[in-house]
């Protein structure tokens, strides 16, 4: 029998597969959001990272790049802001909150759903620009820094 090792992010790199739960591995907050919007994707979902440097413009390129895309689609996407994108370490641990800009009220139960199979903590917050956000919690509410500690 071969150990287990912990999935870190040279191993996603170098191509080495195994079966390991994001939730519990040494992955950092982006990585894991990167598969959480995977997850997103594959239910017709939408998700950009570093989308646009304002979140009401983002949610106007990001409505007509869906529209235009998915014609007879429902339109929806989730995203972070450009500017956000700087919240994250160089090694991808959140230094405070993140605000995930949902398109309507029906993303966010599917944001919610996921995000705890990929080690996310959210919450749901006030909407902002007549949009909900999820918020993605970082080190000090229990984010990353309870994970690492739990490694």
């Amino acid at each position: 029998m071969t150990p287990t090792r912990k999935l870190t992010v040279e191993s996603i790199r170098d191509g080495t597969r195994r079966r390991v739960s994001p939730a519990t591995s040494e992955v950092g907050l982006k990585d894991r959001l990167r598969l959480l919007f995977a997850d997103l994707e594959s239910y017709g979902i939408t998700a950009h990272e570093a989308w646009c440097a304002d979140a009401a413009v983002g949610h106007l390129a990001l409505a007509t790049e869906v529209a235009a895309r998915y014609p007879n689609g429902l339109g929806s996407y989730v995203f972070w802001t450009r500017t956000d994108d700087a919240l994250f370490t160089p090694t991808g641990y959140l230094r405070s909150a993140l605000a995930l800009h949902c398109s309507t009220e029906y993303v966010v139960p599917a944001v919610l759903a996921a995000a705890p199979r990929y080690g996310v903590a959210v919450t749901r917050t006030a909407n902002a620009a007549g949009h909900p956000v999820v918020t993605v919690l970082p080190d000090s509410a229990g984010g990353d820094a309870a994970r690492r500690a739990a490694c």
